[in-house]
């Protein structure tokens, strides 16, 4: 495994680790904007819990950076109405 994969590797385990809102969003942000990519990772699911609201959101997408943006998205929206110390937990899961 080369270095620049081991580091995106690293970035996408922080993002999926629990944390607030407004940690994940910024994560997905310095993710994306810091030219890390997971494009050619194929189709995933993926899974947003918040514990607080008891509410879960769910998505499918072509590739994790897709699922990034998809999550992205979502928190957004919630942040409208939530606080961003709400803690929320990611997970992703590759499609059989």
């Amino acid at each position: 495994m080369n270095a620049a994969k081991s580091n995106t590797m690293k970035k996408v385990e922080e993002i999926l680790r629990p944390g607030t809102l407004a940690e994940k969003q910024e994560q997905i942000d310095l993710f994306i904007s810091g030219g890390h990519s997971m494009l050619y990772s194929g189709d995933v699911a993926w899974k947003m819990t918040l514990k607080k609201e008891d509410k879960v959101v769910k998505g499918d997408a072509p590739s994790l950076d897709e699922a990034f943006s998809q999550m992205r998205s979502v928190m957004a929206e919630i942040l409208k109405h939530t606080s961003p110390d709400s803690p929320v937990a990611l997970a992703v899961k590759e499609k059989p």
